[in-house]
C-alpha cells in the first residue's frame, strides 16, 4: 500500500487528516492507496491510521485488503454521511484534506456544509503521486497492453464488408474479456469510412464497406489498469490520398516519440507531430491534443498538447496519438502508450504500426 507514502506528506505540512470520498467511482485514489475498487465508500488516512469506511456491500471484500494500517469501519444503520461526520469529530481535528476534482457537490454539501473544520484541497499531490508509476503499475500495465493487442490481431479475423461497427467492436470487447481484461477500459471507438473522421465516434450501426478506412481506439483494464491504444486499418483498397495520409501520421507519431524523455515538455513534444502534419497540409485537420497521462484513469491530468505546461518524469505513461480527421471522407489516427524513462522512453506495446488492409 502506498498509505505510507501520503501521511509522510501530511505529517510534512501539518494535515491533521485525509477525506477521500468515492461515490458511483468519482474517484480513483481510494482504489490507488489500498486495493479496494468498489464504487461506494470513503478514506480516512491521519498520520497515524487510517480507516476505510463502506457499507454491507463491500465489507467482505474489504476484509481482504486489510492490514496493521488500514482498518474496516462498517456503516451499519448509518448513512456513509454520518458515518464520516462521527468519525472525523472524534478525531478532533481541524485541518482536512480532500480531492476537490474528485467529489460531487452534493456529497461536499452533505459532509462539509456547516461545520467548522478547514478544507485543503489535495488534488495535486494525489495526481503528482500517481502519474509516478512504480514496477508493478507498469507491469501491470504491460498486461493490459498485452491483452488488448491480441484481442486486436484476433478481431482482425472479422473484419469485412457488410459487418457493423458495433459488431467490430463486441468482438474486440469479448476477446479483451477472454484474455483476462476486466472489461473495456472505455467505450470502444469503431469509426469507419466517413465516420472515421469523428476522433471520439462511438461503434455506430453502420456497415464497413471496401475502401474504408477504420479507426479502432481500444483498451482493455486488467487489474484497474487501463491500455490505451488506436489502429487505423483499410478494409479491400485504399486510394493513394488515403496511404499519405497513413504516412503522414506514421511520421508524426515516431518522430513524437523519439522526443519523450524525463524533462521533455508536452508542448514541446506536441509541437513535432503537430509541425510534421501541418508541412504535409494537414494542419487543419489535426484539432486535438497529441497525448495524456494513462494509468488507473484513461485520462490522467499529464497533458502533451499545445497548452501543456507538463515538464515529463521518468514514471510517467503517456498516449502519443497524432491524428488527421478530413470530414465527410475518413480519418487516421495511431496511438501508443509510452513510458518516460530518464534518458529516454519505452513503448508499452508491440503492435505493427504497418498499414493493414484487411
Amino acid at each position: 500500500m502506498k498509505i505510507g507514502i501520503i501521511q509522510k506528506f501530511m505529517k510534512d505540512n501539518d494535515l491533521e487528516a485525509m477525506l477521500l470520498f468515492n461515490t458511483e467511482g468519482s474517484t480513483p485514489s481510494i482504489f490507488y492507496l489500498t486495493g479496494f475498487s468498489g464504487n461506494d465508500g470513503a478514506l480516512i488516512i491521519t498520520p497515524n491510521c487510517a480507516k476505510i469506511l463502506v457499507d454491507s456491500r463491500y465489507t467482505e471484500e474489504v476484509k481482504e485488503i486489510l492490514t496493521d494500517e488500514l482498518t474496516l469501519v462498517k456503516t451499519g444503520t448509518r448513512t456513509i454521511y454520518e458515518t464520516i461526520e462521527e468519525e472525523l469529530n472524534s478525531l478532533k481535528i481541524q485541518n482536512i484534506g480532500i480531492e476537490y476534482s474528485k467529489i460531487y457537490h452534493r456529497d461536499y454539501d452533505k459532509i462539509f456544509k456547516n461545520k467548522n473544520w478547514n478544507i485543503v484541497n489535495i488534488d495535486e499531490q494525489l495526481e503528482s503521486m500517481r502519474n509516478i508509476k512504480t514496477v508493478e503499475e507498469i507491469e501491470t500495465m504491460k498486461k493490459a497492453i498485452k491483452i488488448s493487442e491480441d484481442a486486436f490481431v484476433e478481431m482482425l479475423n472479422y473484419v469485412k464488408p457488410g459487418i457493423t461497427e458495433k459488431y467490430l467492436a463486441a468482438v474486440l470487447e469479448f476477446e479483451m474479456k477472454k484474455r483476462g481484461a476486466e472489461k473495456p477500459g472505455f467505450d470502444t471507438i469503431v469509426g469507419s469510412g466517413f465516420r472515421g473522421a469523428l476522433p471520439h465516434g462511438i461503434a455506430s450501426e453502420k456497415k464497413l464497406e471496401e475502401g474504408d478506412m477504420i479507426v479502432i481506439d481500444f483498451g482493455a483494464r486488467y487489474k484497474g489498469y487501463n491500455a490505451d491504444l488506436t489502429r487505423t486499418i483499410g478494409v479491400k483498397s485504399i486510394t493513394d490520398e488515403v496511404r499519405n495520409v497513413y504516412s503522414t501520421v506514421l511520421n508524426a507519431n515516431k518522430e513524437a516519440i523519439k522526443a519523450v524523455k524525463a524533462g521533455e515538455s508536452g508542448f514541446d513534444i506536441d509541437k513535432i507531430a503537430r509541425e510534421i502534419i501541418k508541412e504535409a497540409g494537414y494542419g487543419e485537420y489535426f484539432g486535438h491534443g497529441l497525448g495524456h497521462g494513462l494509468g488507473i484513469e484513461v485520462h490522467e491530468n499529464i497533458s502533451v498538447s499545445p497548452r501543456s505546461k507538463h515538464t515529463l518524469k521518468a514514471g510517467n505513461v503517456v498516449t502519443i496519438e497524432p491524428g488527421i480527421y478530413l470530414d465527410g471522407k475518413f480519418g487516421v489516427r495511431i496511438e501508443d502508450d509510452i513510458l518516460v524513462l530518464k534518458n529516454g522512453y519505452e513503448n508499452l506495446n508491440s503492435l505493427s504500426k504497418d498499414l493493414i488492409i484487411v
